[in-house]
């Protein structure tokens, strides 16, 4: 019992030592671990404003492009179980707020604990934004591991990380 306390004193310090700057310098391989070690967090947790980075993947987007127009999210809780958020865009000075999804609490595709879900199926999103869902877990008050992945034939299939972390908003 002690060395199971021992290695959990240990993966909580090693997640809360993780700044939002460090996240895109992981490879893929360090990021899985760092999502199986990652905690559930609650719908009150994820509130407001978020700065979102888009992390390494199956594509390592983020060493590709330089420039993307998502900047993060932003939450909306409704209870205890659920809430809801949209997607924050800029380009150049124009800042938009695009792709609605819903959140609750679900188990996750890939993992043991469950994971905070942000569901596009909306019908007004537009069709490809429909098949996407992203699992959200919490490294750290106010740093938060988010996998995408897309829905297809068989199932969901990941896609890339991303990380968002609370505004001072």
């Amino acid at each position: 019992m002690l060395a199971q306390a021992e290695v959990k004193i240990t993966q909580n310090e090693k997640l809360a030592k993780v700044l939002l700057d460090d996240l895109p310098k992981m490879s893929r391989r360090e990021l899985d671990e760092l999502y199986q070690l990652a905690t559930t967090p609650t719908v009150g947790e994820v509130k407001g404003f978020t700065n979102g980075r888009i992390l390494d993947g199956i594509i390592p987007f983020n060493r590709y492009f330089s420039w993307i127009p998502w900047k993060g999210k932003v939450f909306e809780p409704l209870t205890a179980s659920n809430g809801k958020g949209i997607n924050r865009m800029e380009i150049g000075n124009i800042k938009r707020k695009w792709y609605k999804f819903a959140t609750r609490i679900i188990p996750p595709l890939s993992g043991n604990d469950d994971v905070l879900t942000l569901d596009y199926s909306n019908q007004g999103n537009i069709w490809p934004i429909r098949i996407v869902r992203d699992d959200l877990k919490k490294l750290h008050d106010g740093l938060f591991l988010g996998a995408v992945y897309l829905k297809s034939g068989k199932g969901y299939k990941f896609t890339l990380y991303f990380a968002l972390e609370l505004a001072e908003k």
